[in-house]
C-alpha cells in the first residue's frame, strides 16, 4: 500500500531579521559602484536564520545604484528571493540546517560589482536544540543580599526572567525542607538536631548549604561535563559565605554586613559543589581546598576543561597567610569528577602593579580575583582552539581580557610547583625572603616583593593581554565577569556585575571577535531582568529546549508562589507531527485496511496527538511514529526465487531475493550453521541434515528457505 504522505514546506517560528549594508567611502557614484562592498552581518557572524530577511535595496551615497539578488540552485522549498525579500522556510526538526549562497549584483551606471554570501537556515527546534540560557546567581532584594542559589532563564541571553518568584531554589524541594528555618527577612539556618549527612542527595532542597560555615552561598558558577564519562552532567560551584554572619561582625536578623577584611582572612576555605544530570535531582559536596595553603577564604570558584589532561581545573580567589594576606590571587585544583581534588596550586598572579607603576591607594594590593574562562573553537572546528580569560584588577576594579592556547603554562612544572614556596627577592639593595621583611613597605612596594616571591610558582600566568578600552573604562564597582557564546551566531557576551547599582547589576558587553583589540562594547539597550529581581555574581550557560522547559516545570510550577513572572515554554517544531497526523487520518479512510491495521494506525494517531500537545518534542519520538506508520501502510514484502534448495556437502547455490520497498535493507541468517551458512543469499552446504535460512528486514519482514544437505 503506497503512502500518500508528502512533506510540505511550511514556515515555522519565523522571526524578522534584517541584513545590514555598510557602504565604503567613494569620491563619486561611478567609483562607488566598483568599490562598494555589501556587508551582510548575518553572513559575517554565521547567523542561523529562523525567518525572512529584508535585504538592502539602496546604498547610501550612491542613489542611482541598483542591487539585485539571486540564490542560484538553492532548494526553493527552503529559500527564495524576490526583489529584496529573502523568503526562508526552516527544515523540519532533525533534518539538519540548510546552507545556501546568496548572490548580489550592484550596478551603478556601467560599473558592476558581484558578491556572494554564505548563509544558513536553522532546522526546526527539537528537544536537544540549544535554544535558551540559564543564569545561576545569588540575589539582592531591596538592597540586601539573599545569599542562596537562584535561577533566571532567557531565550536571547540578554533578557532574563527569574524562576520560583525570585525565591531561593531550595524552597522548591520537599525532601529536607523541614530541616531549614528562616532568620530575619533574608537569611536561613539549619534547624538544631538535623542529620546533615543525610541531606546530600535528593530534590532541590539539596541546594541549601547545609554544611556551610555561615549557611550562605555566593558567586555560583555553572559548568557542563566535557569528558566522555560525564557529558550529561552539570555542576554548580559556589562560595561558602554569608556576609551577614556574626563572626564577621554582621547580623543575620537585620541584614547588617560584616567586615570584608575579616571575611577574606578568616573565612571558609571550602567550596560547595552541586551535581545534576536532569536539573531536578542533585548531589551536594563540601570540599576544602584552601586549608593546605593557609588561605583566608576560597571565593568565586569556577572550572574549565583541560583537553590536554582530560580533566577539569577548578580555580578560585583568595588571600594567604604566607604573605600576610597582602593581595588576592587565583589558586587551583585538578579533578576528573568534582569529588576528588588534587593538591592546591597557584594559578594566576597578575602583575598589575607593574602597569600602575606607583602607589595608587592604600590596601588595594594590586591583586586579581573573579577570573572566568571560555574556550572558543578554531577555524577547523576544534572546540578547544583559544582559551579566553576575563579577570578583575582590584587596583581600581575594572575588567581585563586575555587569551592563551592552553589551560596551564607549558613552561611551568605543575606537579612540582609549590604555592607556599618563597623565592627571595632583592629590591633597592635589600633582600626580602620572609613575612617579617615586609614591615614598613607601602602597598606598591609590597606588591612588587610578593609578586616576585611567587612568580615561578604560578601555573597559569601565560595569558596575553588584549586591550579592550571600552570595557576597561568601566571602573570602581565592577567584578564577577563571565562569558558565553550566543547559540545562534558567532557572537560572544561578557557579562559584568556592576555592583555599584543594585537595580542593574549584570550588564552585557558583546563582540563578534574576542581576539580583536577594543572590539568589546557595552550594549546600551535591549537587555534587562524581570522588574525588581536583581541577580548578582553568577554564571550563564546555554541550555537545550528540553532543559529550558524542565527548569520551568521544576522551579516555576507552584501557583502559590508570589511574584511569578510570565515565562513561556520553548515550543519545539511540530510540523512533521502534523503531517503524520494528517496522513494517518487519510489512511484511515482506506477501506482496504484490515481491522488490525486500523487499530495500529489509531494508536499511532493517539501517540502523535499527545506529542503535539506538549512543548518539548524529541525528534527520535517523531521518527518512531513515522516508522510505525510506514510499516503499517507500506508493509515490507520479501519475494524469494526459491522456497527450498537441496545441496551436497561443500556445494553452494544463490537464492535471489526482492524487497519491497526497495530502500529497505535486508539481512540473511542460517538457523543451523553446522548444516548450512549464508551470505548475501549464497547458501553453502556444510554438513548433512536440514535447516532453514532466513531473509529478514528488521522486525518488519521475514521469508525462509528450507535447506537440505545430502
Amino acid at each position: 500500500m503506497k503512502r500518500k504522505y508528502v512533506k510540505k514546506a511550511v514556515s515555522f517560528g519565523l522571526a524578522a531579521v534584517t541584513a545590514l549594508v555598510l557602504a565604503g567611502p567613494a569620491a563619486g557614484s561611478r567609483a562607488m559602484a566598483a568599490d562598494t562592498k555589501l556587508t551582510i552581518k548575518e553572513a559575517q557572524i554565521n547567523q542561523l536564520l529562523t525567518g525572512d530577511l529584508t535585504l538592502p535595496d539602496s546604498i547610501e551615497g550612491a542613489p542611482d545604484a541598483k542591487i539585485s539578488y539571486s540564490v542560484g540552485d538553492a532548494n526553493p522549498a527552503y529559500v527564495s528571493v524576490k526583489g529584496n525579500k529573502l523568503k526562508v522556510t526552516r527544515p523540519y526538526a532533525g533534518k539538519g540546517n540548510y546552507k545556501f549562497t546568496l548572490n548580489a549584483t550592484v550596478t551603478n551606471g556601467s560599473d558592476t560589482t558581484k558578491q556572494s554570501f554564505d548563509l544558513t537556515i536553522a532546522e526546526g527546534t527539537s528537544a536537544d536544540t540549544k535554544a535558551g540560557y540559564v543564569y545561576v546567581c545569588f540575589g539582592n532584594v531591596k538592597g540586601s543580599d539573599v545569599q542562596q542559589l537562584h535561577f533566571f532563564l532567557s531565550e536571547d541571553g540578554l533578557n532574563w526572567t527569574a524562576l520560583n518568584g525570585f525565591h531561593p531554589l531550595f524552597e522548591v524541594g520537599t525532601d529536607y525542607a523541614d530541616d531549614i528555618e528562616t532568620v530575619g527577612t533574608h537569611n536561613y539556618a539549619v534547624k538544631a538536631g538535623t542529620d546533615i549527612k543525610s541531606t546530600t542527595s535528593g530534590d532541590a532542597s539539596v541546594l541549601f548549604p547545609f554544611e556551610g560555615n555561615d549557611q550562605g552561598v555566593r558567586d555560583p558558577y555553572l559548568i557542563r561535563g566535557a569528558r566522555k564519562e560525564d557529558s550529561g552532567k552539570v555542576w554548580i560551584l559556589a562560595t561558602d559565605l554569608n556576609t551577614m554572619a556574626s563572626k564577621y561582625g554582621g547580623n543575620l536578623s537585620n541584614n547588617s554586613v560584616g567586615n570584608w577584611g575579616t571575611m577574606s582572612s578568616a573565612g571558609s576555605t571550602k567550596l560547595f559543589v552541586y551535581e545534576t544530570e536532569d536539573w531536578v535531582h542533585w548531589e551536594r559536596r563540601y570540599i576544602d581546598v584552601g586549608n593546605e595553603i593557609d588561605a583566608g577564604a576560597a571565593w568565586a570558584p569556577e572550572a574549565v576543561y583541560n583537553p590536554e589532561k582530560d580533566n577539569y581545573l577548578v580555580y578560585w580567589s583568595c588571600r594567604v597567610g604566607t604573605d600576610g594576606y597582602a593581595r588576592n590571587r587565583l589558586y587551583c585544583n585538578e579533578t576528573k569528577d568534582f569529588k576528588t581534588f588534587g593538591p592546591t596550586k597557584m594559578y594566576e598572579e597578575e602583575a598589575f602593579y607593574q602597569k600602575w607603576g606607583k602607589l595608587v591607594s592604600s590596601n588595594d594590593g594590586y591583586g586579581n580575583i573573579d577570573t572566568s574562562q571560555l574556550w572558543v573553537a578554531d577555524e577547523d572546528g576544534n572546540p578547544y582552539g583559544t582559551l579566553y580569560r576575563v579577570v578583575k584588577d582590584e587596583t581600581n576594579n575594572h575588567i581585563e581580557l586575555m587569551s592563551a592556547d592552553t589551560v596551564l603554562d607549558p613552561d611551568v612544572d605543575y606537579d612540582n610547583s609549590d604555592p607556599n614556596r618563597i623565592t627571595s627577592y632583592t629590591m633597592n639593595g635589600k633582600n626580602y625572603s620572609s613575612l617579617g621583611d615586609l614591615n614598613g613597605l607601602n602597598d606598591f612596594q609590597k606588591a612588587e616583593v610578593v609578586w616576585n616571591w611567587f612568580k615561578d610558582e604560578s601555573t597559569g600566568n601565560h595569558f596575553k593581554y588584549i586591550s579592550q578600552k571600552n570595557m576597561e573604562a568601566k571602573k570602581g564597582a565592577y567584578e564577577g565577569a563571565t562569558m558565553f557564546k550566543f547559540n545562534d551566531r558567532d557572537e560572544w557576551c561578557i557579562m559584568i556585575d556592576y555592583y555599584g547599582s543594585s537595580s542593574v547589576r549584570y550588564e552585557p558587553y558583546t563582540t563578534t571577535d574576542l581576539s580583536k583589540a577594543d572590539s568589546v562594547k557595552k550594549l546600551t539597550s535591549g537587555y534587562g531582568r524581570t522588574g525588581g529581581d536583581v541577580g548578582c555574581h553568577g554564571g550563564m550557560i546555554p541550555v537545550t529546549a528540553e532543559e529550558y522547559n524542565t527548569l520551568i516545570d521544576t522551579y516555576n510550577a507552584d501557583p502559590t508562589v508570589d511574584n511569578y513572572h510570565k515565562i513561556e515554554y520553548i515550543d519545539c517544531d511540530k510540523r512533521e507531527l502534523e503531517d503524520i497526523k494528517n496522513e494517518i487520518k487519510d489512511q484511515l479512510e482506506d477501506n482496504t485496511l484490515t481491522d488490525s491495521q486500523k487499530e495500529s494506525l489509531n494508536q499511532a494517531l493517539i501517540r502523535a496527538d499527545s506529542l503535539s500537545k506538549v512543548p518539548t518534542v524529541d525528534t527520535d519520538a517523531v521518527e518512531a511514529i513515522n516508522k510505525k506508520v510506514d510499516c503499517i501502510t507500506n508493509p515490507v514484502k520479501i519475494t524469494l526465487s526459491k522456497e527450498a534448495v537441496t545441496l551436497k556437502e561443500g556445494y553452494s547455490e544463490t537464492v535471489e531475493a526482492t524487497v519491497t520497498p526497495k530502500e529497505k535493507e535486508m539481512t540473511w541468517k542460517s538457523a543451523d550453521k553446522t548444516v548450512a551458512t549464508v551470505k548475501d543469499g549464497k547458501i553453502t552446504a556444510v554438513g548433512k541434515g536440514s535447516t532453514f535460512v532466513f531473509a529478514k528486514v528488521g522486525k518488519e519482514g521475514l521469508a525462509k528457505i528450507k535447506v537440505s544437505v545430502k
